[in-house]
């Protein structure tokens, strides 16, 4: 309760804060990074459960009723909440800014859209990476946050904390193509002309789950790759090959079960938060 009224706390400020500034500047870039925030926020609040889930399959841990208890499955949910706002935001801030700049001159295409999308999910790993390794490292233990770092600055040196960086910036752009463009693109060219409200409601959320099918299956290798990095402190080449030696390429899906659940939930939740709050920041 205490972290949820914290959380509550923090929106509240935010929205504050936003519907100060809406009036002047409805388009403005602070728009974008409050709608990313918030959004961010919801979808960790509601899918982080999936996310220790994900993680314990990934690992190889047994999953039953000790493991999965509540204050077991919100283990990590402050770092991940809390780096997840800002990630949002980046995502949003710089799809928008690029978009901005370079539709000035050219028009948009599903290429273009994709691509742009994919540079700002690439960009907000800098800030995921080192949030989800300390994430990942505390769910084996009780430690805090501040531990957590400690203890992997201190045996592995500072360079740890941005181990898996790669892969992570492959999965989040991926995902950022499945989250902003790629429903839309479904919807466009699979319904093509809806001009009901209430069909076109049921398609957003049909082709955003759609979205979020397509984004799990083709980014969860790259996942996958980062969690063993950063679970087990190798490197790229090494994950891999531990993996396929262990398991063949299937074991790159490992854990795909929960974290295709969270992206399937994550992409039509993200956009209707989205959707809504862009609404209302405009009003």
């Amino acid at each position: 309760m205490k972290k949820l009224t914290i959380l509550l706390s923090i929106i509240t400020l935010y929205q504050s804060l936003w519907t100060q500034e809406k009036e002047h500047t409805p388009n403005s870039w602070y728009k974008n990074l409050s709608i990313g925030a918030l959004t961010g926020g919801a979808e960790v609040s509601v899918n982080q459960p999936l996310v220790r889930i994900k993680i314990m399959l990934q690992q190889g841990l047994p999953i039953n009723r000790e493991t999965l208890n509540l204050s077991t499955l919100y283990r990590g949910y402050g770092v991940n909440v809390g780096s997840m706002i800002p990630i949002t935001a980046v995502q949003m801030g710089v799809n928008s800014g690029l978009s901005n700049w370079y539709y000035t001159d050219h028009t948009a295409t599903p290429a273009s859209q994709v691509g742009i999308a994919f540079i700002a999910g690439a960009t907000s790993a800098l800030v995921s990476g080192p949030a989800e390794n300390i994430m990942t490292k505390q769910q084996g233990t009780t430690d805090s946050i501040i531990t957590t770092i400690y203890s992997a600055v201190k045996t592995k040196g500072a360079k740890s904390l941005i181990r898996g960086l790669v892969p992570t910036m492959a999965r989040d752009g991926g995902f950022v193509v499945a989250y902003l463009p790629l429903k839309d693109i479904i919807k466009q060219y699979a319904l093509p002309e809806l001009h009901n409200d209430t069909w076109e409601k049921i398609a957003d959320i049909g082709c955003g789950v759609t979205a979020g099918v397509i984004g799990a299956i083709a980014t969860h290798p790259a996942d996958t790759i980062k969690t063993v990095m950063q679970s087990y402190d190798k490197n790229m080449k090494k994950a891999f090959e531990d993996i396929y030696k262990a398991q063949g390429l299937s074991g790159l899906y490992n854990g795909l079960s929960a974290r295709g659940l969270r992206v399937m939930l994550a992409v039509p939740l993200m956009n209707q938060v989205a959707s809504y709050l862009n609404r209302k920041l405009s009003e």
